[in-house]
């Protein structure tokens, strides 16, 4: 009679144990890169202005408005010896205010998408100031920013501070006041009182 060898099956448990070994290597790896994703989303862009959202999809920079106050006290134009006036200058201020207004606003549910892009707007006309230095629509431009920016500081008001109308009035009447007809150059005192305005209203609307 043939004799039957019976081989005993060697067990897998090793194979399920690397399994899971490697499946926790994969969370752990998807976990932290998850995380440095969040982080990079709140981190600051080349101009220093952090680029995160809130819900409403309005730019929210930590201390944005805080930011663009302090800015306001250590460049004034006015209060340098030579008064120097620079396209450079009133760009960088409307960037600053536009971060200033997402921030204040960045519990303006009612505003919604809307305010967003009209704060990315802003933004934008300050990008067309810096890009030809030589144009002669400089005026027209920040006219056009800075009475974007008040509009945008009425809305936010109107809807949230009720209290806050009189600066944001101000901040109307410093727009008006740049000339489109003269160089933005020559407009060193309207561009200040507009900042000094602005600063004026986003202390009140914080």
């Amino acid at each position: 009679m043939a004799e039957i060898r019976l081989e005993r099956k060697e067990g897998k448990g090793w194979l399920w144990s690397l399994l899971a070994v490697v499946a926790l290597v994969v969370l752990a790896w998807w976990f932290f890169n998850r995380n440095d994703a969040v982080a990079a989303a709140g981190s600051s862009d080349s101009t220093g202005v952090a680029a995160a959202y809130n819900r409403s999809g309005v730019p929210v920079a930590g201390g944005g408005a805080e930011a663009f106050l302090a800015w306001v006290a250590t460049n004034d134009t006015a209060r340098t010896s030579d008064g120097n006036l620079s396209h450079e200058y009133t760009a960088t201020g409307i960037r600053r205010l536009a971060d200033a207004i997402g921030s204040i606003a960045r519990g303006d549910s009612l505003g919604g998408s809307q305010l967003a892009d009209e704060v990315s707007a802003l933004t934008t006309l300050a990008g067309q100031l810096q890009t030809e230095p030589q144009s002669l629509k400089h005026a027209d431009l920040t006219h056009a920013a800075f009475a974007a920016a008040a509009q945008l500081l009425q809305d936010v008001q109107r809807r949230n501070f009720p209290n806050a109308s009189a600066q944001v009035s101000s901040v109307r009447e410093a727009a008006d006041a740049v000339s489109k007809a003269r160089p933005l150059l020559e407009q060193r005192t309207e561009i200040n009182r507009f900042f000094a305005s602005a600063a004026e209203a986003v202390r009140a609307l914080r």
